[in-house]
């Protein structure tokens, strides 16, 4: 059997970029193609950055509720699930990157191509969102919006990459590092669900409860992604700053 080398080789053929392990002998498999886009750069909301999460079909019939929590985190997060089916929650659009910072206009864009994290206070983030597409009712999320979202990308592994229910939970809910950036993670990824910035820094989300309170959800890319896993929460007073690796995670009506 050929031995795979640990070295992954990025190149650019035409508009796009190919991603290969190499094979001792010259062959290589696993190739990944994605196609650039020729304008990376998105002012103003448009649809297919802003995909539906079509959270309300989130069912207890769902082939994820099959799967029996092997960790507390996995019994956290089924329980978080719990809570949003009972509760009731409605469909919406959520950003498919996350948002860069214009600081001539003072407003939020979405682009393909790399740029600094903003450094701006919660607060600040959520006038930003809500300035956004006041016709779309843009917004930070909720904390539950984000928590169905989650069960969604669960569904996404198991339905379109073929994950195993158990790998699949264990991705989201306990070392996030295979499909998202973390310290020790790839800097390329497939596209999951249609979303692309699983990770890459915090989420800044809204609390459910209403009381002005902010909820961080992931990590740094510098923390391990089993330290500070996708599901991972941090509860942040309105009075705080936000770190230099979270951003607000947007979201319209659809």
């Amino acid at each position: 059997m050929a031995k795979i080398i640990e070295q992954k080789t990025t190149f650019r053929i035409g508009r796009k970029i190919s991603r290969a392990k190499i094979i001792e002998g010259g062959d290589a498999v696993n190739l990944y193609y994605e196609i650039i886009e020729e304008n990376p750069t998105r002012q103003g909301f448009q649809e297919d950055f802003f995909p539906i999460v079509e959270a309300s079909k989130l069912s207890f019939q769902d082939k994820i509720f099959k799967h029996k929590p092997q960790t507390p985190r996995q019994v956290e997060f089924r329980d978080r699930l719990v809570a949003v089916i009972e509760s009731g929650i409605s469909d919406f659009r959520v950003q498919k990157r996350r948002p860069a910072f214009n600081y001539q206009e003072q407003s939020i864009y979405y682009t393909t191509e790399r740029f600094w994290y903003p450094d701006l206070p919660n607060i600040h983030w959520k006038i930003l969102a809500e300035e956004f597409c006041p016709s779309k009712k843009s917004r930070l999320g909720y904390e539950k919006e984000r928590n169905a979202f989650l069960g969604m990308i669960i569904k996404a592994l198991v339905e379109e990459q073929h994950y195993s229910l158990e790998n699949a939970w264990y991705a989201v809910c306990d070392n996030s590092e295979g499909i998202a950036r973390y310290r020790c993670s790839d800097n390329l990824f497939d596209p999951i669900g249609g979303f692309k910035d699983l990770g890459n820094g915090y989420s800044i989300t809204l609390c459910d409860k209403k009381d002005g309170t902010f909820i961080y959800f992931g990590g740094r890319p510098e923390d391990k992604g089993d330290y500070r896993p996708l599901i991972n929460t941090l509860k942040i007073e309105p009075r705080n700053t936000a770190l230099t690796t979270a951003f607000g995670w947007v979201v319209t009506e659809v």
